[in-house]
């Protein structure tokens, strides 16, 4: 594998939310965890196949995004997010919210 495959992992992988690491050279990403900086993994591009520090088989080439979907469990890191970030709301698109005032009767907010 090259660089771009391992940095083709790296992308797919920050999408789940950890902190990725590249080191390209050796062809190694260092993952940790962004809700606790204790959990982390390193993943190795061995011929065509990543596997993790521990030597478990996580996918091949061309397959990253599987590759990192498999990596992220093993972190327990989450789903990447695919959508674009949504917008901030305007005041006008803020749904209303219905509420009761003390005398009992609804309010729109």
């Amino acid at each position: 594998m090259d660089t771009e495959d391992t940095l083709r992992l790296a992308a797919h992988l920050t999408a789940h939310g950890p902190t990725v690491t590249v080191n390209g050279a050796e062809s190694r990403l260092r993952v940790t965890s962004s809700l606790n900086d204790m959990l982390s993994e390193k993943t190795v591009a061995t011929g065509d196949r990543y596997g993790t520090s521990f030597d478990y088989e996580i996918g091949g080439r061309g397959h990253e995004r599987a590759c990192a979907e498999r990596f992220a469990q093993l972190l327990a890191v989450g789903t990447a997010t695919r959508a674009a970030p949504a917008r901030p709301r305007t005041a006008q698109q803020q749904p209303q919210r219905s509420t009761r005032s003390e005398a009992g009767e609804h309010v729109e907010r």
